[in-house]
C-alpha cells in the first residue's frame, strides 16, 4: 500500500525504492547475482 502524499513530485521515489528493493532480493533469492548482471555491456553498447 502506497501512502497518500501532498507533494506529488516525491511520489516516484516512494514507488520506485520498494520496487528496486524487491528486485534486488528477488535476484538474491534466485542466485542471479545482482551486482554482476549478464550481458549488460552488450545491451548498453549495441545500437
Amino acid at each position: 500500500m502506497i501512502p497518500k502524499m501532498d507533494n506529488e513530485s516525491l511520489y516516484p521515489l516512494v514507488e520506485i525504492i520498494p520496487l528496486q528493493l524487491f528486485s534486488y532480493y528477488l535476484a538474491l533469492h534466485n542466485n542471479a547475482g545482482p551486482e554482476f548482471p549478464l550481458n549488460l555491456a552488450k545491451s548498453v553498447t549495441v545500437r
